[in-house]
């Protein structure tokens, strides 16, 4: 797996039906099967850009946000041999225990999701194994508290 903190840059995005002005805490329950609870955020603007083409409720989101993630304590898997650790160390059933990566990370980043997606699809038994994580969508994180969050700002209202 990806180092903790592994470096990650660029543009951190989260889309939001209501308006913030920080994050102190989320939203914690039972977890689906295919995604932990959490603060969602996309590598620059994947997730609209999903929306947009997927016809995915892009009305619901009234407001963008930019955020700066520190990722000292964010799990990132960034390659299709991260992810396969990911399942060996964390599989519950033919799912991710994501409560087990709760306790150990503060987040979890999952960048290069088309790469890793396009091999997933090169082989039925890939597909079988982690049809959880094509539920992603696109490049994205989900943090489990509100600590990894330096600085958020309103950068747009639809």
């Amino acid at each position: 797996m990806a180092d903790e903190g592994e470096s990650c840059s660029g543009l951190f995005t989260h889309a939001s039906p209501i308006s913030l002005t920080e994050v102190k805490g989320v939203r914690v329950g039972r977890e689906n099967i295919f995604k932990p609870w959490g603060f969602w955020f996309s590598k620059n603007s994947e997730w609209l850009d999903w929306c947009d083409e997927s016809g995915y409720s892009p009305h619901k989101y009234r407001y963008l946000y930019e955020i700066e993630i520190e990722f000292s304590r964010i799990l990132v898997i960034s390659s299709f041999d991260d992810l396969v650790k990911l399942s060996e160390d964390f599989k519950s059933d033919s799912f991710i225990d994501w409560n087990s990566v709760r306790e150990k990370f503060d987040g979890v980043y999952f960048d290069n999701f088309q790469v890793i997606k396009n091999k997933i699809f090169m082989n039925h038994i890939l597909f079988s194994k982690f049809a959880w994580y094509l539920s992603l969508d696109c490049s994205s994180g989900c943090l489990f508290n509100g600590n990894p969050v330096r600085n958020i700002n309103l950068v747009k209202e639809f």
